[in-house]
């Protein structure tokens, strides 16, 4: 089958970069592995301050549907329940479903989103251990609470925004705690603490008030840490507990405990051993690009930690090094769901101009226009990681190092 445009990803991104192009006459085939589209939309449910400062609950579910139903409007035609698995030069994208073959495009926007790190620790492949984003679609999706007890092990807003999901489901949360001291990217209690204050409008009487106590401006993290209390403090009555830590989670066939080591201020092992009986370990690593697709097809990509990990080097309209072929959402880093929306806009007109259904004069001030609406969501909402803008500034570097006639450009940052 022939078509102008195929977008890989059914998140926000994808979403609106598929409607945006097909809007503008572009042929556009949207394909995604999952069953419902909306991507981790589906899986959100959380309280958030407007404009006006005011909280209201945020709905992933209805924002996915709004986002599908306008796609579907535009002509899209959308495969779910659909992988790709192979995109050969030129375009042809390869799928698992027989009936549909290969799609052969002119160009392709990938819309691939981010994947979860893990939380190593002993016992952490033990029936019952879960990561987040597994727990937030069995309740938000699904309807059905993991267990009847949880701790949730993970020092950012997804731990605690899952944590406070759970206690409204009913789940006993024993407790929100660090991971293990020696596990890769275990942050101290120093840097949780960081981490977390800058999440200040999760809810009316979220982190910001909490943590507020102990973050003040005369007071230092690291001062801070030292005032923590070992018991910890109570986030919408679950407990977090950033001067303890998981060491391991025992059981045989399932989970039936964990072990809970304290915490020095350094975040290193002191005091005493508890163990917790509990049948739901939850874990939150945080999040990676999921760049796999645009490396198999040859686009030239950079590891920015500022940005969560490996992405594709992009330029201005969210174009790769590859001919034809556009990236959008958190495969350019990690960032919220408003974000990747406004970048799926960007890409879709950037993709409908390479394709001759905009003129460059037609297309100049919408492109003009799409990328000032990134830079206001980006003022907007609080950046998923601390140093996104300098990520963002280092890819600059990086896109101009590779058109400015240098032979190689870096591959870090």
């Amino acid at each position: 089958m022939d078509t102008d445009l195929v977008v890989v990803g059914g998140g926000p991104a994808g979403l609106t970069a598929a409607a945006t192009a097909a809007r503008h006459g572009v042929r556009v085939v949207l394909v995604d592995e999952q069953p419902a589209l909306g991507g981790r939309l589906l899986g959100q449910l959380h309280e958030a301050a407007g404009p006006d400062g005011k909280f209201s609950w945020v709905n992933g579910q209805a924002e996915a549907s709004h986002l599908a139903d306008d796609t579907i409007r535009s002509g899209a035609r959308i495969l779910t329940g659909t992988e790709v698995w192979g995109i050969w030069p030129q375009w042809t994208v390869y799928l698992n479903q027989a009936e549909n073959g290969g799609l052969r495009t002119r160009a392709l926007v990938l819309a691939s989103g981010a994947v979860q790190r893990p939380v190593v620790l002993p016992g952490w492949t033990l029936p019952g251990v879960m990561a987040v984003g597994a727990v937030q679609r069995l309740l938000h999706i699904h309807r059905v609470t993991p267990g009847r007890s949880a701790v949730v092990v993970g020092a950012d807003a997804l731990a605690v925004i899952t944590a406070r999901q759970l206690a409204l489901a009913g789940v006993a949360v024993r407790g929100i705690v660090l991971p293990p001291p020696e596990a890769p990217g275990a942050p101290t209690p120093e840097r949780a603490i960081r981490e977390l204050a800058r999440f200040s409008s999760l809810g009316p009487s979220g982190l910001l008030n909490v943590l507020g106590r102990f973050l003040r401006p005369a007071i230092g993290a690291a001062i801070a840490t030292h005032g923590f209390p070992r018991d910890g403090v109570s986030v919408w009555g679950v407990p977090l507990m950033l001067r303890r830590a998981a060491g391991k989670v025992l059981g045989n066939d399932e989970v039936r405990a964990v072990e809970v080591i304290d915490l020095g201020p350094d975040g290193s092992p002191a005091g005493r051993v508890e163990t917790w009986e509990t049948d739901t370990v939850v874990l939150s690593g945080g999040l990676a690009p999921l760049c796999e697709l645009a490396q198999v097809i040859g686009c030239r990509v950079a590891h920015l930690h500022d940005l969560g990990g490996t992405v594709p080097l992009y330029g201005a309209n969210l174009e790769t090094t590859a001919p034809g072929v556009y990236v959008a959402g958190s495969i350019t880093g990690v960032e919220a769901a408003e974000v990747a929306a406004t970048q799926g806009r960007l890409a879709g007109i950037a993709a409908a101009a390479r394709l001759g259904a905009l003129s460059s004069a037609e297309a100049a001030p919408r492109l003009d226009e799409a990328r000032e609406a990134i830079t206001e969501v980006r003022k907007r909402v609080i950046p998923f990681l601390p140093n996104l803008a300098e990520g963002h500034l280092r890819m600059e570097e990086l896109w101009q190092s590779i058109h400015s006639g240098a032979a190689e450009a870096p591959a870090g940052g």
